[in-house]
């Protein structure tokens, strides 16, 4: 299946963000794999080739790169809410 090419563009504070995300030691090993992600579609990298340099999926990748281009690097330190048990039926 094509999937169209997306050119990311980091700006230099984002940019100087995500290299401290990735490279902090105190970095969740999740946000710093994300910040990762992101560094490399910046430099160039098309999803296939980050995802194999990383050992992740396509999807995984392409997931990351739509929630940072819709939220910015916020959107890479929190993962989306998911729905709760569901609510008890009274009698």
């Amino acid at each position: 299946m094509f999937q169209p090419t997306v050119c990311v563009v980091a700006s230099a504070t984002d940019r100087a963000q995500l290299e401290q995300l990735a490279t902090s030691g105190r970095t969740p090993q999740k946000t710093a794999l994300r910040a990762r992600i992101v560094l490399m579609l910046a430099t160039g990298a098309k999803p296939g080739q980050v995802a194999r340099a990383l050992k992740i999926s396509r999807m995984r990748v392409r997931l990351w790169l739509q929630r940072y281009l819709a939220a910015g690097v916020r959107g890479l330190l929190r993962d989306a809410p998911r729905p709760g048990s569901p609510t008890p039926l009274t009698p």
